[in-house]
């Protein structure tokens, strides 16, 4: 086994025993796409932050070490820089946000 084949094995291993935790931020999109998984469940709400902290502190103090941000659409959350902040210290090795990518073409958004 070649060096470069073992070290690929050994990251699809760190991979499979990672714990994710994923967290819906909102119900509300920006897109209505019409392939849309989600579009039943969209009912316009925004998970309330301190709800949303309670959840990211809860996961990371239960060993998950990845925080999923999706929706609806993430980014129209208005604190979702602050909940991306505040996970990244408490620890979280890796954030990802299931995003449309729609608001990052706005200056303002960060």
């Amino acid at each position: 086994m070649s060096l470069s084949m073992s070290i690929n094995l050994f990251e699809r291993e760190e991979i499979q025993n990672e714990k994710r935790f994923w967290l819906r931020t909102t119900r509300r999109c920006n897109n209505h796409c019409i392939f849309c998984h989600d579009s039943e469940i969209q009912n316009g709400e925004l998970i309330k932050t301190d709800i949303l902290r309670q959840e990211i502190r809860n996961a990371r103090q239960n060993g998950y070490s990845r925080l999923i941000l999706s929706g609806g659409e993430p980014t129209i959350h208005p604190d979702i820089i602050n909940l991306i902040d505040y996970a990244r210290r408490l620890g979280f090795d890796w954030i990802q946000i299931i995003s449309n990518g729609r608001m990052f073409a706005y200056p303002d958004f960060t």
